[in-house]
């Protein structure tokens, strides 16, 4: 009998909530990409097919960042860290090439959309459901789930929540839905190793202490082994008067003495 090791994992977010999730027009209830109708009674997305094209919001360009999370559970990564995960964890996510809104211009993002699901939390009962497919009218998490979790152990290092939440506790079509996304400890200090930026391990009040553990910390060097080359970032980290100049143009701001 094989023995399958149990990997730690860890709900994730933006290292900078202001940059928040680049496929919204604004903040996280714009999305730019139309989910297909899955029921005609309540109207549910279908949140399992994404979107193809898949389109990012103009003037979204972070310098230094090479991963961030995306709409539903998915994650935007570079195309160092496509490499990387396809060697690394093989079969672990779907790729979708990104385009700026409304255009057949290609950005440098790629999606990356998590095979596995977990569930991560249980909506309580007493919240109405959908007659027609069961999928609950509303489901806020800090108030209308009875059970919810942003750490576990698991068998890949790449999971998305099968469940989904709304920030709107009466309706969820009047805000948008949310998934997590989970990675295991161990990736997340592989991202740190080769200073791939952008996300960080969240951290809840009462939630257990992220002590590293001496196989994560060997499977971390032995990654980097693994990876050869992929492990230095070429990523440009100096913020130039031109990156200035731009970020000026695109948000109008004005010079003043």
């Amino acid at each position: 009998m094989k023995i399958v090791e149990k990997i730690r994992l860890s709900s994730i977010t933006c290292s900078d909530r202001r940059m928040d999730i680049i496929d919204d027009n604004y903040l996280l209830d714009t999305p730019i990409n139309k989910y297909k109708v899955k029921c005609e009674s309540c109207r549910f997305p279908d949140i399992d097919k994404t979107p193809d094209p898949y389109y990012l919001a103009q003037n979204r360009v972070f310098t230094g960042i090479e991963i961030m999370e995306a709409d539903l559970g998915n994650l935007f990564i570079s195309g160092r860290l496509k490499k990387i995960f396809e060697i690394l964890f093989p079969g672990s996510c779907t790729y979708k090439k990104t385009y700026i809104q409304g255009t057949s211009i290609s950005t440098n993002w790629w999606l990356a959309i998590p095979v596995n699901k977990v569930i991560s939390g249980e909506v309580k009962n007493k919240i109405p459901r959908c007659k027609k497919c069961n999928e609950p009218l509303h489901a806020h998490p800090g108030s209308q789930y009875k059970s919810w979790t942003d750490f576990f152990e698991g068998e890949n290092d790449i999971i998305k929540s099968e469940n989904w939440y709304s920030t709107d506790e009466e309706d969820w079509k009047r805000s948008w839905l949310g998934r997590d996304i989970f990675l295991s400890v161990r990736l997340i200090l592989l991202l740190k190793k080769i200073g791939a930026k952008g996300i960080y391990q969240y951290h809840q009040y009462g939630s257990p202490k992220f002590t590293l553990t001496k196989s994560e910390k060997e499977w971390a060097d032995e990654a980097i082994t693994k990876i050869g080359d992929l492990a230095i970032s070429n990523t440009r980290k100096e913020i130039t008067a031109a990156d200035i100049t731009k970020m000026m143009n695109a948000l109008n701001v004005k010079k003043i003495n």
